[in-house]
C-alpha cells in the first residue's frame, strides 16, 4: 500500500500579466482613426481578451492575448479626407453670371448655360474631382462662346451716301417708333421726290407718336376714312397745324411746298415758340406771308438755312429728303432729352 501512493500533479499558476498588458495597450487605441470593419474585429478580440482574464488555462489566456495582438496589428487607418475646395468654381460661376449672352450665337449660349447650371449644381458635390470637372467644363463653354455676326444696317439703294444732308434723318425716320416712313418701295426712299400734303401731316403725326384726334368730325370731301392719312389730317386740323386748301378740301395728293412744311412744323410746337431774332435774311419771304414767322423760327433753330444766299424758295416743292430732315432737326434733339 505504501508503494502504491501517488503524488499530486504540480499545479502551475496561470499567468495573466501579458494578457493584462495587451488589454491595457488596446484600451488606449484611438479607434476613430481606423476603418469600421477592422475596429469591429479589434473590439471583438478585446472583449474576448477581457473574458480570458478569468480563464483557468494558460493556453486560453495566451490565445486570447495572441488574438488581440493580431486584431490590433490588423487595424487599418482611414484614408485622409481633404475638404472640397469650391473657391475656383465659385469664381468661375461669378464670372459666367456677368457674361452678356445677347452678344453670342444661340447654340453656343445653350451649351454655356448648360455648363453654368451644372457648375452651380456641383457646389453640392462632395468630391474635388467633380468640382474641378464642373469648373473646367464651364471655362471651356465660356471660351467656346461665338459672337453673333455683325449685321449690316439696312440701307436704301438711293440713300447710301453718308455725306448727304438727309442721310441720318432718313434712317431716323425709318427706325423711329412709330415708324415715320418706310420709303417709296422696299429698296428706295426717293429723297428727291416731292412730298404730298397727306404724307407731310402723316409724317408729323407719326413723329408726334400718333396722337388720337379728339373729334371724328371730318370737313373734307377728299379725305376718306381708312386712308393712311385720315387720323393725321383730323389731328392736324384740330391742332391748327393746317386748315386745308378750302373749307371742304384738303388736297392730300397735292405736293407740299417748303413754306407749308416749315409752317406745319412751327404750328405743331407746343408751347408756341417766341422768336428771339426777327431779322429776315431772305429776299423772297415777305413779312405779310403766312409762313413768315415759321421761316424765321426754322432758321433760328437751324432747321434750315434756305436754298441759296438770300433766298428761302418758299414755293418750291418740299422733297421727301427735306421733310424728314426738317422733322429730324426739329424733333430728334427734343426726343433725346
Amino acid at each position: 500500500a505504501k508503494a502504491a501512493l501517488k503524488e499530486k500533479p504540480v499545479v502551475v499558476p496561470v499567468n495573466y500579466d501579458a494578457l493584462n498588458a495587451a488589454i491595457a495597450d488596446a484600451e488606449k487605441v484611438d479607434k476613430s482613426k481606423y476603418t469600421d470593419d477592422t475596429v469591429a474585429a479589434f473590439e471583438t478580440a478585446l472583449a474576448a481578451a477581457k473574458a480570458a482574464q478569468t480563464a483557468e488555462t494558460q493556453a486560453a489566456v495566451d490565445k486570447a492575448k495572441a488574438d488581440l495582438d493580431a486584431a490590433k496589428a490588423a487595424l487599418k487607418e482611414k484614408p485622409v479626407v481633404v475638404p472640397v475646395n469650391y473657391d475656383a468654381l465659385n469664381a468661375a460661376i461669378a464670372d459666367a453670371d456677368k457674361v452678356d449672352k445677347t452678344k453670342y450665337t444661340d447654340d453656343s449660349v445653350a451649351a454655356f448655360e448648360a455648363a453654368l447650371a451644372a457648375a452651380k449644381e456641383a457646389l453640392k458635390a462632395d468630391k474635388q474631382a467633380d468640382v474641378d470637372k464642373a469648373k473646367a467644363d464651364l471655362d471651356a463653354a465660356k471660351a467656346a462662346l461665338k459672337e453673333k455676326p455683325v449685321e449690316e444696317p439696312f440701307r436704301f439703294d438711293d440713300v447710301k451716301d453718308a455725306g448727304k444732308f438727309y442721310f441720318e434723318p432718313v434712317y431716323w425716320a425709318y427706325e423711329h417708333e412709330p415708324q415715320i416712313t418706310k420709303g417709296t418701295s422696299e429698296k428706295l426712299f426717293s429723297p428727291d421726290a416731292g412730298c404730298t400734303r397727306g404724307q407731310v401731316v402723316t409724317f408729323l403725326w407719326r413723329a408726334m407718336n400718333e396722337p388720337e384726334p379728339e373729334s371724328t368730325k371730318n370737313p373734307f370731301e377728299d379725305v376718306k376714312e381708312g386712308a393712311y392719312y385720315y387720323k393725321a389730317v383730323l389731328w392736324a386740323v384740330e391742332k391748327g397745324i393746317t386748315k386745308g386748301t378750302s373749307d371742304t378740301t384738303f388736297r392730300p395728293d397735292q405736293t407740299c411746298t417748303r413754306g407749308q412744311i416749315v409752317t406745319f412744323l412751327y404750328r405743331a410746337q407746343d408751347p408756341k415758340p417766341e422768336l428771339k431774332d426777327k431779322t429776315n435774311p431772305f429776299k423772297d419771304v415777305a413779312e405779310s406771308a403766312y409762313y413768315y414767322d415759321a421761316v424765321l423760327w426754322a432758321v433760328e433753330n437751324e432747321i434750315t438755312k434756305g436754298k441759296a444766299e438770300g433766298f428761302f424758295r418758299p414755293e418750291l416743292t418740299c422733297t421727301r429728303g427735306e421733310i424728314v430732315t426738317f422733322l429730324y432737326r426739329a424733333m430728334a434733339e427734343e426726343e433725346a432729352e
